[in-house]
C-alpha cells in the first residue's frame, strides 16, 4: 500500500501535477502580487498621468483573496488624492461559471478622500476626469464590466475638502464614513441594498439607506440629514455666495425614487419630505447685522414629483426671528453682495414646464422685517409678522396662477420712515377666504373674497404734518382688479368692489405749523354696494352705487391758533351714487345734527379757514416739487385732437332730502376792537329736492334758529340751486344789536348798551322781473330799546324807545334804500362838555386815519347807495345840554320835543324840511324850522331857531366865564337866523336882554379884560334892555374857520367900539416908529451904550411915565459865542501891555499889539515862557529859522515876502488868545454891566423911578450876532 502510493506520488504525473501547483503557489503568492503592483503603479502613470503607489499586495492563490495596505492615488504634484488603509477582496471562482466577475466579499478599510480647489477654481480631480473623458472617447456604447459583488464593506472613511479660493482656506471633512452594499451588480435587472453613514467634523450627520440599481441606474431610499451646519455648508458653497459669518442647523430627511434609462432620460421623485433649518444666521460681507436670523424655517410632509412638475407640502413653517435688506449709498444691495457671479458658459435650454406648488398649511409667526435705503434716506421695520394660510400656485412660461386660502396676515409695530417724514403702524390684519392672482399673456388679474383689512395705531407724519387714527378697517365682499387687455398692446386697468365698507376710528390730523391736531374724527365709515374703477383710454371712470357714509365726534381746528372751525357730533349719508364721467352724484339723504360752525376774520383780516386749506394745500406743493419715483407706469391715453374734444359737462348734484338738526354757526371779526361776534343757534332745517340741474325744479327750505344773545329767525322758500334765484319768507325777532358793537366802533367811542331789531318781510334774489334789482327785501323793520353810553366814562349818550317803519324797500344791484314813513319814539341824547372843555359828541367821534384814502372816509356820502325817506315823525324826544366846564356847573334840558322832518334822502339836491317844538326848562319854549340839504349842508341851509322866555341867571356861568362877572338877574331872548349858500354863512342874531343886573366880579382866565360895567350902561335902555343886533359871516371851505370864534370877534369888536377910548394910549405906549424898541444892542465884549441905544431908551422913559401902572424889566444879558473871543483878546493885551511896562487907564482898551516891536516880542514870549516849557519856545524858533530863505535869495526876497519873525509872534500870540481862560463869572459880570448902564441910562437920563426898572436874571441872548449881542426889554404891569 505504501509502496503504492510511493509509486503515485512520485509518478511523474504526479511530480509534474506537484510541480505546477509548487509553480502555481509561487506565482499566486509572489509573482503575480509583483506584477500586478509593478503594473498598476507603472500603467496609472501612462495612462491617467496620475500616480498610485502600493505599499504592500498580497494575494492568496488558495482563498483567492487579495489583499493590499496602503493604497494611495496622488496627483502630479504628489499630493494625495486617495488613500485607503487596507483592501480586501474575496474572489470566488463562480466567476468563470457566472461570466462576470463575482466577489463574495469586499471590504475598504480607512479609506480617505482628498478634494481641494485652487484659487483658480480648479478641483484637484478635474485633470484626472478630463483624462479618463478621453479614454472613453468613442466608448459611450461599450457595456458595463459584469460584476457581481455580494457584500462590499466601506469602514472608518474619511473625506478631506480644502478651498484655497478664500481669504482665510475652508478646510473640512467627514468622518467615521461607512457603506455596506448587498448584492451590488452590473448584471441587468440586479437589484443591491446598502446602508451608508457618515458624520461631519462639527456634528453632522448622514444616513441612507434603500435599493440600488447599475443596469439600468436606478435608486430607492431613504435620506437623513442630521445637525448640518449651516457655516460648514455656506462655507463649502463659497463659490456661489459670500458670507461673513453664517450659522444655523439643517435637518432634512426624504424618501427618494431615482432613474436614469438607457437614453440617458432621468426620472426622479421624492416623497415624506421634511426639511427644518433651525437658529439660521446669514450676515453679508462687511455687515453688521444678519441679512436673517431665524429660530425654525420647516417644510414637512412634502412630495416632489419631477416628472410631473408637481410639489406639495403638508406645513410649511417659519418662526421667530428677522428679515433685513439694505441698499447703500452706491444703490447696492446687500443681499446682492451675498452671491458671487459665475461666469457659466453659454448652453442651450429648453423652457421648463409649468410646476404646480401647494402647502396645506403655511404658518409664519414673529418675524421681523428691516429695510433700509441710503439713496433715499427710507427706511422699513416691522416688530412681528405673522401669516397663516393654505397656498397653491402654478409657474409656467405662459401663465402664472396664486392662490391663497384663508389667508391671515397679521403685523405689528411697522414703521417707513423717510428722514424725519415716516408712517407708524402698531398692528394691521389682512385677512380673507381667497385671495388669488394670475398673470396670462401679459394681462394680470387680482380677485379677492371676503378680503378685510384692520389696522390699529397709525400714525402719518411729513414734516410738521401728522395723521393717526386709532383704528381703520376695511372690508369687502369681493375685491377685483385686472390690467393689460387681451393683446400684449392693450392697456388699461379696472377695479372692482362689492359690499365694501371702509372705518376710521379715532382718527387725528396735525397740519403744518400747529402743535396739536387740527382735525379729529371719533367714527367714520364710508360704504359701497359696488365700485367700480376703470382706466383705460381716456380719463378715468368711476361708477359706484349704493354710497353710505356716517362721521361721529368731528372736529377741525385752525392751524394758526387752534380755535375750534367746526364740530360735527353726527353726520349720515345715505343712497349714494357716482358717475365720473357722466359728472353725476346723486344722493338720497344727508343728515346732520349736533354740531357747530366758527368762521371770522383775525386782526390781519385773514379768514380764519384759509389758514386750514394754506395747510392742506402745502403737501401738494411739496409733491409737486418732489423728484418723481422711476418706473413702469401706466401708459398715457391716446392723443386727441383739442379741437374735436366738447367742453366738460357740468357736474350735476342732486340731494333729495337734507335735514339738519341742533346746528350752530358762528361768525367773529376781529380787525376792529370789540371783536364782532354773532351767531346762530339751534338751527333746524329741512331742504328739500337739492338738484343742479338747469331744468330742475328750486329746492324748497325751511328754517328755523335762534340767535346768539337772543332773538329768532325763520326762513322759508324756494332757492333754485343752479343761479340762486330766492324766494324767502324772512323773520327777524328782537336780534340783539350788541354784536354790531365793532362796527359802530370803526366811528364813535360809544357802547351798545341794548337794543334790538326785528324784521318781517320778503327777501328775493336773481329775479330782475319780480324784485326789480339782484336782492332785494319788502317789509316792516324796527330797532327798538336803543340805547348807547360813552364809554368813559361810563353814561347815557343816546336812546330811543323804538326806530321803525313798515314801508322799506332795500334793493341792491341796483342799490337803493325807500322807507315810506320813519317813526322815531322817545329819542333822548346828552350834550355834554366835559372839565377840559371837551364835548362828549366830538369825543364820541372818531376822526378819520391819516392814511386812509378820502374815498373811505366819505363813502357813506356818495350817491353809490340812494336813501329816501319820505317822512320822518317825532315823539317824546328829550335832549340834555351840560357844560361842566364851567364853575358852577351849567345845565339846561330841552324835552318833549316833537314834530316832523321831510324829504330825508342822499340825493344831493334833494332838501328836507324841518318842523321842530320843544319845552327848555320849566318855561321856556324853542321852535326850529326850515331847510337844509343834508348831503351837502354847506351849499344849502335855510334854518330858523327861536328861543323865549330863558332865564339869564342859568347862563350866568357863561357869563362868568367869559365877562368876569355873575348875573344877578334877567331874562334873554334870542331869535337865530341862518343862510348858507355855497359856503357863504350869513347869519341874523338878535339878542333881546331884560333886566339884567350883574353880580360880584369873578377870576376867569377867559374873561375879557374890558370894563363891562361901562359897555353895559352904554347899551341899556331907559326900559332896562338891551336890544342888539350881532351880524355874522363867513367862508364855510375857509380852514380856519371857526363859528365860536366868529361869534366872539363879533362881540369883540361891538365891545371894543364901546370902550376904545381907555385904550388909545396904552395903543401908542412907544410912540414910536422903531420896529426894534425893545432891543438894545451891545458891542461884543462892552458895555458901553451906542447912541442909537440911548435914543431907544429915551423913549421908552417916555412910555413908562406916561403909564404909570407898568414897569419894565431889564434882564442882564450876555452871548458866548461873542463875547468869550473878544474878552479873551482884552485880557491878552491888557497882559502884553502890563508886561511891556505901559499902564492903561481904568475901562481903556488896550488896542492892537505890534509884533515887530522888540520890547512886544520879549512881552510875548515872556507869556508864552509862562504857560509853556522853555523848549517847547526853543523848538518853534528852530524850526522858524529852518524855514528862512539862504543868503542868496535872502536880499532879493526881503523886499518881497513879510518879515517871517513877525509872522512867527503874531502866531505866538494868536495861539495865547485862544488859549486864555475866561471864567462863567466874567461873562455873567459884564452881563451885569450892561443892565446897570440900561436901568442908569433909564433913571438918571430918562428921570424914571428907579424901583419901576426892575433888573432881572441874567441870561444868554437867544439869537447869535456877531455884530453885537442884544438885551431884550420886557413890560410888565405893576403889582
Amino acid at each position: 500500500m505504501k509502496n503504492r502510493l510511493r509509486k503515485i506520488l512520485f509518478s511523474t504525473p504526479a511530480l509534474t501535477a506537484m510541480g505546477l501547483f509548487v509553480l502555481y503557489l509561487a506565482c499566486g503568492f509572489l509573482a503575480l502580487p509583483a506584477i500586478v503592483k509593478w503594473q498598476i503603479e507603472s500603467q496609472a502613470q501612462d495612462l491617467l498621468g496620475h500616480r498610485i503607489s502600493i505599499g504592500v499586495l498580497r494575494f492568496n492563490p488558495l482563498s483567492f483573496r487579495l489583499d493590499a495596505e496602503d493604497l494611495v492615488l496622488a496627483d502630479g504634484a504628489g499630493g494625495p488624492m486617495l488613500s485607503v488603509k487596507r483592501l480586501l477582496a474575496d474572489f470566488k471562482f463562480r466567476s468563470a461559471i457566472d461570466r462576470a466577475w463575482t466577489i463574495a466579499q469586499a471590504r475598504v478599510e480607512e479609506p480617505t478622500l482628498y478634494v481641494s480647489v485652487d484659487k483658480n477654481g480648479r478641483g484637484n480631480f478635474a485633470a484626472l476626469l478630463d483624462r479618463l473623458r478621453e479614454l472613453k472617447a468613442g466608448k459611450e456604447d461599450q457595456p458595463l464590466l459584469p460584476l457581481v459583488m455580494q457584500r462590499l464593506a466601506l469602514a472608518d472613511g474619511r473625506i478631506e475638502f480644502a478651498d484655497m479660493r478664500l481669504d482665510e482656506p475652508l478646510v473640512t471633512r467627514i468622518e467615521t464614513l461607512g457603506l455596506e452594499v448587498d448584492n451590488l451588480s452590473t448584471l441587468p435587472t440586479r437589484t443591491a441594498r446598502y446602508r451608508l453613514s457618515a458624520r461631519t467634523a462639527d456634528g453632522g450627520s448622514l444616513q441612507a439607506s434603500g435599493d440600488l440599481a447599475l443596469n439600468p441606474v436606478a435608486t430607492s431610499g431613504r435620506l437623513a440629514l442630521k445637525a448640518i451646519k449651516l457655516a460648514s455648508l455656506a462655507r463649502g458653497l463659497s463659490d456661489l455666495a459670500a458670507l461673513d459669518s453664517s450659522s444655523g442647523r439643517i435637518d432634512f430627511a426624504a424618501t427618494f425614487e431615482l432613474a436614469l434609462d438607457r437614453q440617458g432620460a432621468l426620472s426622479a421623485s421624492a416623497r415624506d419630505v421634511d426639511l427644518e433649518i433651525g437658529s439660521l444666521s446669514i450676515r453679508a460681507p462687511g455687515g453688521q447685522a444678519p441679512l436673517a436670523a431665524i429660530e425654525t424655517l420647516a417644510l414637512t410632509q412634502g412630495r416632489v414629483d419631477f416628472d410631473r412638475h408637481e410639489a406639495s407640502f403638508g406645513e410649511l413653517r417659519l418662526t421667530n426671528g428677522g428679515i433685513a435688506a439694505s441698499i447703500n449709498s452706491a444703490g447696492g444691495i446687500d443681499w446682492a453682495t451675498a452671491v458671487r457671479a459665475t461666469a457659466a458658459s453659454p448652453r442651450e435650454t429648453t423652457a421648463p414646464g409649468p410646476w404646480r406648488v401647494s402647502v396645506a398649511n403655511a404658518e409664519i409667526s414673529n418675524i421681523a422685517l428691516a429695510f433700509n435705503d441710503a439713496t433715499t434716506g427710507r427706511s422699513l421695520n416691522v416688530d412681528s409678522v405673522d401669516l397663516k394660510m393654505a397656498a397653491s400656485a402654478d409657474f409656467g412660461p405662459a401663465a402664472t396662477r396664486v392662490e391663497l386660502r384663508q389667508p391671515k396676515l397679521s403685523i405689528a409695530g411697522a414703521r417707513l420712515m423717510a428722514g424725519a417724514d415716516g408712517i407708524d403702524l402698531r398692528g394691521a390684519m389682512l385677512g380673507g377666504e381667497t385671495l388669488a392672482l394670475a398673470r396670462t399673456a401679459g394681462r394680470l388679474e387680482i380677485a379677492g373674497g371676503a378680503v378685510r383689512l384692520g389696522v390699529s395705531g397709525l400714525d402719518v407724519r411729513q414734516g410738521s404734518r401728522r395723521f393717526a387714527a386709532q383704528g381703520a378697517d376695511f372690508g369687502a365682499k369681493a375685491v377685483s382688479a385686472s390690467t393689460g387687455g387681451a393683446s400684449p398692446q392693450a392697456a388699461g386697468f379696472r377695479a372692482r368692489l362689492e359690499d365694501a365698507t371702509l372705518r376710521l376710528a379715532s382718527a387725528g390730523v396735525v397740519a403744518h405749523g400747529s402743535a396739536t391736531e387740527v382735525g379729529q374724527v371719533s367714527n367714520a365709515s364710508l360704504g359701497a354696494a359696488s365700485l367700480l374703477l376703470t382706466i383705460a383710454d381716456g380719463p378715468p371712470d368711476v361708477l359706484a352705487d349704493g354710497l353710505t357714509a356716517e362721521l361721529t365726534g368731528a372736529v377741525v381746528r385752525n392751524p394758526t391758533d387752534m380755535s375750534e372751525l367746526l364740530r360735527l357730533e353726527s353726520a349720515k349719508l345715505s343712497g349714494g351714487s357716482l358717475k365720473l364721467r357722466g359728472r353725476l352724484v346723486a344722493i338720497e339723504g344727508l343728515n346732520l345734527s349736533n354740531g357747530r360752525i366758527q368762521t371770522g376774520f383775525d386782526a390781519q383780516g385773514r379768514f380764519n379757514w384759509t389758514g386750514l386749506m394754506a395747510a392742506a394745500a402745502t403737501p401738494a406743493a411739496a409733491a409737486a416739487e418732489s423728484p418723481r419715483i422711476s418706473g413702469p407706469v401706466m401708459p398715457p391715453p391716446a392723443a386727441m385732437n383739442p379741437a374735436s374734444v366738447a367742453p366738460p359737462v357740468p357736474w350735476r348734484i342732486s340731494l333729495k332730502s337734507v335735514a339738519v338738526d341742533g346746528l350752530a354757526v358762528g361768525f367773529e371779526d376781529r380787525r376792529e376792537s370789540p371783536a364782532l361776534a354773532v351767531g346762530l343757534e339751534e338751527i333746524r332745517a329741512r331742504i328739500s329736492a337739492i338738484d343742479t340741474a338747469p331744468s330742475a325744479e328750486p329746492m324748497q327750505i325751511d328754517l328755523q334758529a335762534k340767535i346768539a344773545g337772543g332773538g329768532q329767525v325763520a326762513a322759508s322758500g324756494q332757492v333754485r340751486v343752479n343761479n340762486g334765484n330766492s324766494n324767502l319768507k324772512l323773520t327777524i325777532a328782537e336780534a340783539p344789536l350788541a354784536p354790531l358793537q365793532s362796527y359802530l366802533s370803526q366811528f364813535v367811542d360809544l357802547r351798545i348798551a341794548g337794543g334790538t331789531l326785528s324784521a318781517a318781510g320778503r327777501l328775493r334774489y336773481g329775479d330782475p322781473a319780480g324784485a326789480g334789482a339782484r336782492l332785494a327785501y319788502d317789509g316792516r323793520i324796527a330797532v327798538e330799546q336803543v340805547l348807547l353810553e360813552e364809554v368813559e366814562p361810563p353814561r347815557p349818550f343816546l336812546a330811543w324807545g323804538s326806530i321803525a317803519t313798515d314801508d322799506m324797500a332795500l334793493t341792491l344791484w341796483p342799490h337803493r334804500v325807500d322807507i315810506g314813513e320813519l317813526r322815531v319814539e322817545n329819542p333822548s341824547g346828552r350834550l355834554i362838555i366835559d372839565e377840559d372843555h371837551r364835548a362828549n359828541l366830538m369825543g364820541a367821534l372818531k376822526k378819520p386815519k391819516e392814511h386812509e384814502p378820502a374815498v373811505a372816509r366819505h363813502a357813506t356820502g356818495s350817491n353809490g347807495f340812494p336813501v329816501t325817506i319820505a317822512r320822518v315823525r317825532v315823539s317824546g324826544g328829550v335832549m340834555e345840554f351840560s357844560d361842566l366846564s364851567l364853575r358852577p356847573p351849567f345845565g339846561v334840558r330841552m324835552h318833549e320835543l316833537h314834530g316832523v322832518i321831510t324829504g330825508l334822502g342822499s340825493d344831493a339836491s334833494r332838501h328836507s324840511k324841518l318842523q321842530l317844538e320843544a319845552r327848555v326848562d320849566r318855561y321856556g319854549a324853542a321852535k326850529i324850522g326850515g331847510q337844509i340839504n343834508v348831503r351837502r349842508p354847506t351849499r344849502f341851509t335855510e334854518v330858523d331857531m327861536a328861543f323865549r322866555n330863558l332865564e339869564m341867571t342859568s347862563l350866568s356861568p357863561y357869563v362868568a366865564k367869559f365877562a368876569g362877572y355873575r348875573v344877578a338877574s334877567g331874562r334873554l331872548a334870542l331869535d337865530l337866523r341862518y343862510r348858507v349858500k355855497d359856503n357863504k354863512l350869513v347869519g341874523e342874531n338878535k339878542i333881546v336882554l331884560k333886566h339884567v343886573e350883574l353880580g360880584e366880579k369873578v377870576r376867569s382866565p377867559h374873561a375879557i379884560d374890558l370894563p363891562l360895567e361901562l359897555a353895559i350902561a352904554i347899551l341899556k335902555d331907559s326900559n332896562g334892555v338891551i336890544d342888539v343886533g350881532l351880524p355874522v359871516s363867513g367862508d364855510l371851505s375857509d380852514p380856519q374857520f371857526d363859528y365860536g370864534a366868529l361869534i366872539g370877534k363879533a362881540f369883540g369888536s361891538l365891545l371894543g367900539g364901546i370902550v376904545s377910548a381907555p385904550f388909545r394910549a396904552i395903543a401908542a405906549l412907544f410912540g414910536s416908529t422903531e420896529k426894534n424898541l425893545d432891543t438894545i444892542d451891545f458891542e461884543p465884549g462892552r458895555d458901553v451904550l451906542a447912541p442909537p441905544e440911548r435914543e431907544k431908551l429915551a423913549t421908552v422913559a417916555r412910555a413908562l411915565k406916561e403909564r404909570p401902572a407898568l414897569t419894565l424889566g431889564v434882564p442882564p444879558t450876555y452871548a458866548v459865542t461873542e463875547d468869550a473871543p473878544a474878552l479873551k483878546s482884552l485880557a491878552l493885551r491888557d497882559e502884553i501891555l502890563e508886561r511891556m511896562g505901559i499902564e492903561l487907564a481904568v475901562g481903556e482898551d488896550p488896542g492892537p499889539i505890534d509884533p515887530a516891536n522888540p520890547r512886544a516880542r520879549q512881552a510875548i514870549e515872556a507869556a508864552f515862557r509862562q504857560r509853556y516849557a522853555p523848549e517847547v519856545l526853543d523848538a518853534l524858533k528852530r524850526r522858524m529859522d529852518d524855514s528862512r530863505p539862504n543868503d542868496a535869495g535872502a536880499s532879493s526876497s526881503a523886499t518881497r515876502q513879510p518879515d517871517n519873525a513877525s509872522a512867527f509872534y503874531q502866531g505866538l500870540l494868536d495861539q495865547l488868545i485862544a488859549e486864555t481862560p475866561i471864567s462863567d463869572q466874567a461873562l455873567s459880570e459884564l452881563a451885569a454891566r450892561r443892565g446897570a448902564a440900561v436901568k442908569r441910562e433909564l433913571t438918571t437920563v430918562g428921570g424914571v423911578a428907579a424901583a419901576r426898572v426892575v433888573l432881572g436874571a441874567v441870561r444868554q441872548a437867544p439869537e447869535s450876532n456877531p455884530k453885537a449881542v442884544a438885551l431884550q426889554l420886557e413890560l410888565e404891569v405893576a403889582k
